[in-house]
């Protein structure tokens, strides 16, 4: 049995805090805006040499494909790349709050 797929709505409201966190804003609940976060999180994030900043990008990529997307399976696919990528937001902001604090 499969998990369902997150809405692009679930994935911005579950990662919206520590995508700001690491994006120097507020937390969105607008899917676009969380993008643009996405994107601006994952550039500091490398500038502070965490690896896996990327992740961050590339689910950027998936979800801005998947807003923009009409075709329904297309937005299923999408937004189930986009989380995998995403499940990794926690603990590459935990390492950016780790160096904030040293």
């Amino acid at each position: 049995m499969t998990a369902p797929t997150p809405s692009i709505q679930e994935l911005t409201d579950t990662y919206a805090k520590d995508v700001a966190v690491a994006s120097g804003a507020e937390p969105t609940s607008s899917p676009s805006v969380f993008i643009a976060q996405l994107r601006t999180a994952s550039i500091n994030l490398d500038d502070a040499g965490i690896n896996g900043s990327e992740y961050l990008d590339n689910a950027a990529v998936y979800l801005e494909d998947a807003l923009n997307s009409t075709d329904q399976n297309e937005v299923q696919i999408l937004t189930n790349r986009a989380a995998r990528y995403l499940e990794a937001t926690a603990d590459l902001v935990g390492k950016y709050r780790a160096l904030a604090c040293d």
